[in-house]
């Protein structure tokens, strides 16, 4: 980690841990990346079948969103360690 990332991190963690999983991890890693799969790959998706890949993708993005969460929590520590030596 840089101090420019720190900094992004440092503003990123003052929304929070709840708010980074939803937003990044749900909304734009979950539903976004499965609705933009789901128009760019198939043809022809039942709605059921879209719902379905729609919350799927949430489930991902939730866990995406918390493992996300956690390694950069690692990095930003570990920068603030070596920063203050």
């Amino acid at each position: 980690m840089n101090e420019k990332q720190f900094r992004r991190w440092a503003k990123t963690r003052q929304k929070g841990r709840t708010h980074f999983i939803w937003v990044r991890g749900v909304l734009i890693c979950g539903v976004l990346a499965t609705v933009l799969n789901l128009f760019l790959w198939s043809n022809n998706v039942s709605p059921l079948l879209a719902i379905i890949l729609v919350i799927i993708g949430c489930i991902c993005g939730y866990f995406w969103g918390v493992w996300m969460w956690e390694l950069i929590e690692k990095r930003y520590f570990k920068y603030m360690e070596t920063k203050a030596k």
